[in-house]
């Protein structure tokens, strides 16, 4: 019975796990692909002041920590502030500006070109797993399992499908990562490293388990030819 009640829950936990990761910063401030802290140099009236500032990168958007710059008897605040919340997002001169304090210019030309191809893929690998649990609750709650077949091939193949994409998109994120880190690490001595977000190791999990989950609908899939079969056999 593995694969009429735990297959609709791997399902779940999968698209659960991604809907998170799709939600994540700007909208769900806590979790994030990946984070750049920098040690910037910035100057307050006649004066200069080194300031850390960390940038998160979500889906939709990014967040700039707040800024508390203090030299001597000058002071500059700037608060926390998130970017609009759209797909596709570009780096606003803010950050552009930030990034520019610890020569990391190029940096902002491999997110702006790559980040749309990497964010799009979050939803759309979201929005198959979701099909896939609701053809798996399907094929679960049928009384007859020798009628559950098809719901079971359907969950089977868009699961497999959801996998893969989901599969792809863990790996770009890391690559991706990656390459930011070397850049920063190459171009800025140490004043500003990249790191992974929890959201990456989510599409990690998602990924394992939507595989798991695709197997356990071929499995009743072939429960319910098997069942069709022998009722066939009866008459």
């Amino acid at each position: 019975m593995f694969e009429r009640f735990v297959t609709p829950f791997l399902f779940f936990i999968a698209w659960l796990f991604l809907l998170l990761v799709t939600l994540s910063v700007p909208i769900i401030k806590s979790l994030n692909l990946f984070h750049i802290n920098a040690d910037v140099e910035v100057g307050v009236s006649i004066a200069s002041a080194s300031a850390k500032v960390a940038i998160n990168y979500g889906i939709f958007g990014y967040c700039t920590s707040a800024l508390n710059i203090q030299a001597g008897p000058f002071s500059q605040n700037t608060p926390a502030e998130c970017s609009p919340k759209k797909l596709g997002y570009a780096i606003d001169p803010t950050v552009q500006r930030l990034l520019s304090a610890v020569q990391a210019d190029d940096i902002v030309d491999v997110i702006n070109k790559t980040l749309t191809f990497v964010l799009v893929l979050h939803p759309i690998a979201c929005a198959f797993a979701f099909i896939a649990l609701l053809l798996a609750l399907l094929a679960s709650f049928r009384a007859n399992v020798s009628k559950s077949r098809i719901p079971s091939l359907a969950a089977s193949g868009v699961g497999i499908f959801a996998a893969l994409i989901t599969t792809i998109v863990f790996i770009v994120d890391v690559v991706f990562v990656s390459i930011v880190k070397s850049k920063l690490k190459d171009h800025t001595d140490g004043a500003a490293t990249a790191n992974y977000g929890a959201a990456v190791w989510l599409v990690l999990v998602a990924a394992l388990l939507l595989w798991v989950a695709s197997l356990g609908a071929c499995c009743g899939m072939l429960r319910a030819r098997r069942a069709r079969r022998t009722e066939a056999e009866k008459y």
